[in-house]
C-alpha cells in the first residue's frame, strides 16, 4: 500500500512539474472582441468606442472591422457611417504584429498605419509610426521593466518605449523618449 502511494505521489510530482515547465505567458492581443470598450477625451471632450462587428480571414491575415463612427459630413451634418477611428479595418498578421490605420477625421482619409508587435522579442525595434508629411517617425522598443516574482515563478514584464526619431540638417536621426 506505501509502495502504491509513493508510486502515486511521484507521478503526480512528475506531472505538475512538467505540466508547470511548458506553461506559456499571456499572448497580448492588441483588439479585443469579446465586448464594448468606451474611452473619453476630456481635452475635446468626445467619447470613442470599439466594438468589433465583423471579422475576416484573408488569407493569412485576420481583418477587424469596428462598427461605423459619427464623423462630420459637411455644411453642419453629420454620417453614422464614418470610417472607424481604429482604422478599417484592423488587420493582424500571423506573427502577432497589428496593424491600425490613422485616419484623418476630416477626410476620412488614411494618413499612415500604426504597427503593434504583440509578440516582439526584448529589446526588439521596429517603425511605430511615421508623421504625415514628413521623413520623421516614431520608433517602439520593448524593454524590460522590473524583474517580479510570484508563486516562486520569475516573470519578466515588459513595457513598449516610444522614441520620436527626426531627422537632423546633417541627415542624422535623433531621438527621445515619447512615452514610456
Amino acid at each position: 500500500m506505501k509502495a502504491i502511494l509513493r508510486l502515486t505521489g511521484i507521478l503526480l510530482y512528475v506531472f505538475i512539474s512538467i505540466a508547470a515547465t511548458s506553461v506559456l505567458a499571456q499572448n497580448y492581443k492588441a483588439v479585443k472582441t469579446d465586448a464594448s470598450y468606451y474611452f473619453i477625451n476630456t481635452v475635446i471632450n468626445d467619447i470613442i468606442a470599439i466594438r468589433i462587428d465583423s471579422v475576416r480571414f484573408q488569407n493569412p491575415d485576420t481583418l477587424y472591422y469596428n462598427f461605423g463612427q459619427i464623423r462630420y459630413s459637411g455644411e453642419g451634418c453629420f454620417t453614422p457611417y464614418g470610417t472607424s477611428w481604429l482604422g478599417d479595418p484592423v488587420i493582424e498578421m500571423p506573427d502577432g504584429t497589428f496593424l491600425f490605420k490613422s485616419i484623418n477625421s476630416d477626410s476620412d482619409e488614411a494618413i499612415d498605419t500604426l504597427m503593434i508587435k504583440t509578440e516582439a522579442m526584448l529589446n526588439e525595434k521596429w517603425r511605430f509610426s511615421g508623421y504625415p508629411y514628413s521623413t520623421d517617425f516614431i520608433e517602439a522598443e520593448l524593454i524590460p521593466i522590473q524583474p517580479k516574482t510570484s508563486f516562486d515563478v520569475s516573470e519578466l514584464p515588459a513595457g513598449i518605449y516610444l522614441y520620436n526619431l527626426t531627422t537632423s540638417e546633417s541627415g542624422v536621426l535623433r531621438g527621445k523618449i515619447v512615452r514610456q
